[in-house]
């Protein structure tokens, strides 16, 4: 996929969450503004997600959420996502795959230090872009 426009299009429906890396800072930043234009909503948890509002959703990831985050990319291709979190309670939803597009936006420098904690998400992701 040679474009972000592409890439939305084949991420659109997918059952998997599609991870786009951004290879700085300044191209995140870039990156971020244009997906709010393109009607995402940005969240950094999935403790934030509400379907009615967000049919077009991008995860920041930051090492806060991290974990809530990781359980919620592992889980969405199952049908069903059941998260515990002693601080924020319970979160169970199904997603809506047909009629949603699942993001997860990082910096590379972000993905690696998340992986050297132990939380791959490269492994879980589905289709992959790097801009």
């Amino acid at each position: 996929m040679e474009t972000l426009d592409e890439f939305l299009i084949y991420a659109h429906g997918a059952r998997e969450v599609s991870l786009i890396i951004a290879n700085s800072a300044d191209s995140f930043d870039a990156l971020r503004h244009t997906l709010g234009e393109k009607g995402f909503c940005m969240l950094t948890s999935p403790f934030e997600y509400d379907q009615e509002k967000c049919a077009r959703t991008a995860y920041i990831l930051t090492e806060e959420d991290e974990k809530d985050l990781y359980d919620f990319v592992l889980q969405y291709p199952t049908g069903q996502i059941d998260i515990s979190n002693l601080e924020r309670g319970n979160i169970v939803t199904i997603p809506e795959y047909d009629s949603s597009t699942t993001l997860l936006l990082v910096t590379s420098a972000k993905i690696a230090a998340s992986e050297e904690r132990g939380f791959n998400f490269r492994e879980l992701v589905g289709l992959t872009q790097r801009i």
